[in-house]
């Protein structure tokens, strides 16, 4: 059985079974409780994750790694070994206090390359891969479309190649569950990119295009709980970590199901973003996307579907043992969210100028 869910083609599974997927989605729709995702600190070989910090290491976004990286390995059972952090010149830095150094490679544009393609040789059907970007971001063109990230000594990163690297995790009969986090200035202007991917895929950022992510590191008027960290990523690995790094505790669990979603996550960090205030002299507008109904809401960074009866666990187009390919025109049910429209209201550029 075991085997069966690693690469099986969806064909081979029969028609009988479609009868059984639709019924699956309509239950999670119905109840989206049981098909949420728990916390679990078993290690788990079948998670692996990307933390990219690229040309900027002020203690802002050192903090932001060290948060991220102790949440993915204290809190839903990643390995060390599967967590590949590229960190500006690659040089020593302790992530979770074990004096050991858990840095891979500097942050360049061929190191991202290379990280990618060793996971694509060790990565399998319904894996999930979780990429978390902090520091800087570029946006360019009149619509500010034209984005990506700064790598080490300000190399460009363009969206086209971190779209192509994510794309290429995937085969023709294994679809990896990903979840992407951008907390760099312009990102919403790569959510388009993304979108053309027929892929499972969610995709949270700080900002939309053209704007700047911020983040309170100086006397921390403007962001006291958040201060030294960028504001979105304290308060979305807040939620999933069920506390502030100090220990203060949060609930971002909106349906009280135990456990807290993609989709609730980003939610949670919009709602608490000190910077998403209108009349804030620095403001930000976060984004989420996802690439069909339930993923967001049935899938958090380690992927698990708890307490399912069989009849909806074993289908489930989001983890189960067929490609993911609902997209957008195949929904039958309303989106989560959009890049036009963040998770609610409308949203509004608050410059039109390059970033860096």
């Amino acid at each position: 059985m075991a085997s069966f869910f690693k690469c099986t083609p969806w064909h081979s599974a029969g028609k009988w079974l479609w009868p059984i997927v639709f019924a699956s989605m309509l239950c999670a729709c119905l109840f989206p409780g049981w098909a949420t995702a728990v916390r679990a600190q078993t290690p788990d070989d079948s998670l692996y994750a990307v933390l990219f910090l690229g040309k900027d290491d002020r203690e802002v976004y050192l903090n932001d790694l060290r948060f991220a990286f102790k949440t993915l390995i204290n809190d839903y059972g990643y390995t060390k070994e599967n967590v590949i952090v590229l960190k500006r010149g690659g040089l020593f830095l302790d992530l979770d206090g074990d004096l050991l150094d858990d840095v891979d490679y500097s942050a360049t544009k061929a190191n991202l390359d290379q990280a990618f393609t060793d996971l694509q040789a060790v990565m399998t059907n319904n894996d999930v891969f979780f990429f978390f970007a902090t520091d800087h971001g570029y946006w360019s063109g009149s619509d500010c479309n034209d984005a990506g990230l700064e790598g080490y000594e300000g190399e460009d990163i363009p969206e086209e190649d971190l779209v192509s690297y994510v794309d290429r995790l995937d085969s023709p009969t294994c679809r990896i569950v990903k979840i992407l986090l951008f907390v760099t200035c312009g990102a919403g202007g790569m959510i388009p990119e993304f979108k053309a991917l027929d892929t499972p895929l969610m995709i949270a950022t700080a900002s939309t295009a053209c704007e700047i992510a911020h983040y309170d590191d100086d006397d921390c008027q403007h962001a006291p709980t958040s201060c030294n960290y960028t504001a979105y990523s304290f308060w979305w690995f807040s939620a999933l970590h069920g506390s502030h790094p100090d220990g203060t505790p949060v609930d971002a669990d909106k349906n009280n199901d135990g456990s807290v979603s993609i989709y609730e996550a980003a939610t949670f960090a919009r709602e608490n973003d000190e910077y998403v205030d209108e009349d804030a002299d620095h403001i930000e507008h976060p984004l989420y996307w996802d690439s069909n109904c339930l993923c967001g809401r049935t899938t958090t960074l380690n992927g698990v579907l708890p307490n399912l009866p069989a009849l909806i666990a074993f289908p489930y187009p989001c983890h189960g043992p067929w490609p993911c390919r609902w997209n957008t025109e195949r929904c039958p049910w309303p989106r989560q969210g959009s890049a036009e429209r963040g998770i609610e209201g409308p949203i509004a550029a608050s410059a039109s100028a390059a970033s860096r």
